[in-house]
C-alpha cells in the first residue's frame, strides 16, 4: 500500500478529492509572479497524468468506447466544452518524488525535452486536473459517465441525436466525482510477459475459441496507435510516456503503439465476469477473437514482426535512429534490427554485470 498523508507521501489524485490543493488567491507583484508556478503546485499533475490520446464521440459506439475505456484500472476521461474527449493514464512518472513533487531528474541528461520546456506559466493541467471540473473542462470517472448517458438520445443508427446542455451538465455533475478510484499498490506491475504459444497443428473444432488458455491480454493492456515517429520530438515524447510505470512501447515495422499495462475491473481468473450480460461493452462483445491483434504482440512478437518495450529498451532504440540537422528522422531502422540492437546492449550489460559479480 502507498503511504497516507501521514507516512510522508501522497496520491496525487486523492489528494485532490480530499481538496488538499490550496486554492487561495493572492495578490503578487512582478518579481514574485516571474517565479515558477510549479512551486506552488502540490500535486504536479503534469507528472501525474499521462495524456494517451483524444477522440469525438457522435455515435453509440463512441459513447461505449468511453465506458469500455473506464473499466481498466488508472484510466480517466475528461471532456471539453468544444466536444473533445481525452484520455490520461493515472499514475505518477517513476521520476517524480512523492514527498515533494518534484522531478527526481530535473535538467539531468535524462529528463525529457518535451518536460524540460515545458512552460509552466500556460500550464493546463494545473487548471483543468487539480479540481473535478472548471467551466471548460469536465473529469469523467464512471459515475459521472453514466448520468451523461441520461441525457443522450440516439436514433436507429446509433447517431447521437440530443445530449445535455453544457451548463446543465456541469450543475448535475457538479457533487458526483469521487478522483479516487486509482488502486493503492506502490507500482504496477507488468500487467503481461510474453510467453510462446505451443507448437503444432490444430483442428478447425480445436481453434473455434481462441480465447481457451489466453492470458487475457485484451483485459489486460489498452493499446493506443500512434503515428510513425517522424521527427526527433515525436520520439522524445514517447520518452516522457515510457516514464510511467506501466507504460510500453509497441514497434512494428509498419505500426507504433502506447502499450497501458492496466486490468479491467470485470476480469476474473482470465475471464470476463460480464460475458452475455448488457452492461459488458459492444467493443468486448463484438470483438472478433480469431484476428486478436494482443496474442501476436505478446505471445508471437518476433514471428510477427513486433516488439514490446519498456523505457531502458527504448532509450537503446533511440541511439539506433538518424535525424538531419532539424531532427527530422532520415532513417528508422527496421525492428529486426531495433531488436538485435537491444539484444546485443542487454547481453553486455548482463556480460559486465557477471564480470563484475566474479571479481
Amino acid at each position: 500500500m502507498i503511504p497516507g498523508p501521514g507516512d510522508g507521501l501522497r496520491q496525487p489524485w486523492v489528494s485532490i478529492a480530499e481538496s488538499l490543493v490550496p486554492r487561495a488567491d493572492a495578490c503578487a507583484n512582478y518579481d514574485s509572479a516571474r517565479r515558477s508556478p510549479c512551486e506552488s503546485c502540490p500535486t504536479s499533475p503534469c507528472c501525474s497524468y499521462l495524456p494517451l490520446t483524444s477522440f469525438r464521440v457522435s455515435t453509440l459506439s463512441d459513447l461505449d468506447y468511453a465506458a469500455y475505456l473506464l473499466n481498466f484500472e488508472r484510466i480517466e476521461l475528461g471532456l471539453s466544452s468544444a466536444g473533445d474527449w481525452s484520455v490520461f493514464y493515472r499514475y505518477p512518472c517513476r521520476f517524480l518524488d512523492r514527498r515533494t513533487f518534484a522531478c527526481t531528474i530535473h535538467n539531468s541528461p535524462e529528463q525529457p525535452h518535451i518536460c524540460r520546456n515545458y512552460n509552466p506559466y500556460q500550464c493546463w493541467y494545473k487548471t483543468a486536473l487539480t479540481r473535478s471540473s472548471t467551466a471548460e473542462y469536465v473529469r469523467l470517472d464512471r459515475t459521472r459517465l453514466r448520468y451523461l448517458m441520461t441525457g443522450i438520445g440516439f436514433d436507429t443508427r446509433g447517431q447521437i441525436l440530443e445530449s445535455p446542455d453544457w451548463q446543465a451538465l456541469l450543475e448535475g455533475i457538479d457533487n458526483l466525482f469521487d478522483g479516487s478510484e486509482a488502486p493503492a499498490e506502490p507500482e504496477p506491475v507488468q500487467a503481461c510477459a510474453p510467453t510462446t504459444t505451443t507448437d503444432g497443428s490444430f483442428s478447425f473444432r480445436q481453434l473455434q475459441n481462441p480465447c481457451n488458455g489466453c492470458a487475457a491480454y485484451c483485459c489486460r493492456v489498452l493499446q493506443f496507435p500512434i503515428a510513425r515517429p517522424a521527427e526527433i520530438s515525436a520520439l522524445d515524447y514517447l520518452t516522457f510516456c515510457a516514464g510511467f510505470p506501466g507504460i510500453r512501447i509497441g514497434i512494428s515495422d509498419a505500426h507504433w503503439l502506447i502499450l497501458v499495462e492496466t486490468r479491467c475491473r470485470h476480469l476474473e481468473q482470465n475471464r470476463c465476469s460480464v460475458f452475455g450480460q448488457s452492461e459488458r461493452p459492444l467493443v468486448c462483445r463484438y470483438f472478433d477473437e480469431w484476428r486478436c491483434s494482443y496474442k501476436a504482440l505478446y505471445e508471437r512478437p518476433q514471428s510477427s514482426g513486433w516488439m514490446h518495450i519498456g523505457l531502458e529498451e527504448y532509450r537503446r532504440v533511440l541511439d539506433c535512429v538518424e535525424f538531419d540537422a532539424s531532427g527530422t528522422v532520415v532513417r528508422l531502422p527496421a525492428v529486426a534490427e531495433l531488436r538485435a540492437a537491444v539484444q546485443a546492449e542487454e547481453s553486455l550489460a548482463d556480460a559486465g554485470g557477471l564480470k563484475a559479480a566474479t571479481i
